[in-house]
């Protein structure tokens, strides 16, 4: 599904429960530079409950089009910087996506020939990705068999 009005994009964004909870997979760029992707694994039920099967993948993915800006705030702690091996699946967790219409972003392209949109990627401390863009697609839900490394972590954090 293309969307290139904003009101679409919040709408689609809002009935993905915002992703929140969700983790952030992976992050490709495509189509020369001016598509970024970002791949999620989709936690939610459709009746608004977390997935009793988190193990097995449920990729969701937003594919920003016409990127004009990505910014990638990391924000790393002194811990994780002191032992990065230490890093799991959880530091991807995301707080929430919102498309938002931010003047800072935004101000530097008002005069193009198409809308341009800001989209923040947002955790639940400094870590947040900013993009500015022109359409959004969303791939539908793809279902994935677990990676050997998930089903571990996904088993070990329960104990």
């Amino acid at each position: 599904m293309m969307l290139s009005n904003a009101i679409q994009m919040i709408k689609t964004i809002e009935q993905y429960n915002k992703f929140a909870e969700c983790l952030l997979l992976e992050i490709n760029w495509t189509h020369y530079g001016t598509t970024a992707e970002l791949v999620f694994n989709y936690v939610w039920t459709v009746d608004g409950k977390i997935r009793s099967n988190l193990g097995q993948e449920e990729r969701v993915i937003l594919k920003f089009k016409l990127v004009q800006e990505f910014h990638l705030k990391n924000a790393l702690s002194d811990a994780i910087l002191a032992q990065p091996e230490r890093l799991n699946w959880g530091i991807n967790e995301i707080a929430l996506v919102e498309i938002e219409d931010n003047a800072d972003f935004l101000k530097t392209y008002r005069g193009l020939s198409i809308p341009v949109h800001h989209a923040a990627i947002m955790w639940e401390d400094e870590r947040r990705i900013d993009i500015v863009f022109g359409e959004l697609e969303v791939a539908n839900r793809v279902h994935c068999p677990p990676s050997v490394g998930q089903a571990f972590s996904f088993a070990t954090s329960q104990l």
